[in-house]
C-alpha cells in the first residue's frame, strides 16, 4: 500500500505528569502496545517514526519490541531524550523543572547524555538520523551534536507554541515550515529541523498567533475568550 501520511511517536517510558520525575526503574510496559498501534499504521498506509530514549532501549523486553518495529517496511526510530533519567546522573541532586528541558544543562553535560543514548542505539544496531528532544528541547549544542553523528533532522519545534515553565522552550515565532539550518562548519551536512504538524484552523496562522499571545498575557484570560472561540468553531489551534 502507498503511504500518505506520517506519524511521529515519542516512545518512552510511562509516569503520572504532573508528579515527580522518574529518575530511575522507569516502567516501560506500554512498549508492549506499540505492535497492536503498528498494525494499525500498516492496514492505512502510514509511515511511522518512534522517536526511543534510553530508558526503552536498557529493558530488554521493550528493546526487543522496538528492534522488531524497526525491521518493518515504512518504520523509522529516531533519537529521544529525557535528561532526568539518562545517564550521567547525580544521585543525590533534585531534579529541578528547568533541567528537565536539555538545552538549559551544561554544555559538556547536555553532550554526555545525547552521546549516552546515542551509544546504546549504536549497541543496538540503530544508527538513528532523526532526533526530538524531551520536553521538545533543542538548541545550538544539541544541533552541532546531531551534525556531528549524521542526523538530517530535528523533530522538536512545537509550532506558535510556549510553556508557562522556567526554561521552556518559546516557539511562538516558528511555523509549520521546515527550516534548513546554515552550516556552522564548511563541509557540514544539511540539518534540519522539521516541526510537528500544530496550526490554527484560519489562516493567517500569524494573526491567530498574536491573538492567543495576548489573549493568553492579558486580564482576558480569564474571560475564557480561547475556549468560546474554539467552541463556537471560529478557530482552533489543533
Amino acid at each position: 500500500m502507498a503511504t500518505f501520511f506520517a506519524l511521529t511517536v515519542d516512545t518512552e517510558e510511562e509516569w503520572p505528569w504532573g508528579q515527580t520525575w522518574p529518575t530511575a526503574n522507569p516502567s516501560v510496559r506500554n512498549i508492549g502496545r506499540l505492535p497492536r498501534l503498528q498494525h494499525l499504521c500498516d492496514r492505512f498506509g502510514v509511515a511511522v517514526t518512534y522517536f526511543a530514549n534510553h530508558a526503552v532501549l536498557e529493558d530488554e523486553a521493550a528493546r526487543a519490541v522496538l528492534l522488531d518495529l524497526a525491521r518493518r517496511e515504512n518504520v523509522e526510530v529516531g533519537l529521544h531524550i529525557h535528561p532526568w533519567n539518562t545517564p550521567p546522573l547525580d544521585p543525590d541532586a533534585p531534579v529541578r523543572t528547568r533541567d528537565t528541558f536539555l538545552h538549559n544543562l551544561p554544555e559538556d553535560l547536555i553532550r554526555a547524555k545525547l552521546q549516552s543514548v546515542y551509544d546504546r542505539f549504536v549497541q543496538c544496531g540503530l544508527r538513528p538520523t532523526s532526533f526530538r528532544g524531551g520536553r521538545y528541547s533543542s538548541g545550538p549544542v544539541v544541533q552541532e551534536f546531531l551534525r556531528e553523528h549524521g542526523f538530517v533532522a530535528d523533530s522538536s519545534v512545537v509550532p506558535f507554541t510556549t510553556w508557562d515553565e522556567e526554561g521552556a522552550p518559546d516557539y511562538r515565532r516558528r511555523g509549520l515550515e521546515p527550516v534548513r539550518l546554515p552550516p556552522r562548519h564548511p563541509g557540514d551536512a544539511a540539518l534540519w529541523e522539521v516541526p510537528l504538524t500544530l496550526a490554527f484552523t484560519r489562516r493567517p496562522y500569524a494573526f491567530w498567533r498574536a491573538c492567543y499571545g495576548f489573549i493568553e498575557r492579558s486580564g482576558l484570560g480569564r474571560l475564557r475568550l480561547i475556549g468560546l472561540a474554539e467552541k463556537a468553531s471560529l478557530v482552533r489551534k489543533v
